[in-house]
């Protein structure tokens, strides 16, 4: 069974990108968010959070 996946669609970009920046760090864990997170430029951050914070 699948673990729960929050949904990010609407959230605030600023949420998700201190979300971006704490998975890169490793203050927040998730394997795969870590390894993703941790390519990611601050312009694609910024982008992806801009991206979902106008989804509905």
């Amino acid at each position: 069974m699948m673990a729960a996946i929050p949904r990010l669609n609407g959230q605030h970009a600023a949420y998700l990108v201190k979300q971006l920046d704490d998975f890169a760090t490793g203050k927040r864990q998730g394997m795969t968010m870590n390894s993703i997170a941790t390519t990611l430029t601050d312009a694609q951050k910024e982008a992806v959070a801009e991206y979902l914070s106008g989804r509905p």
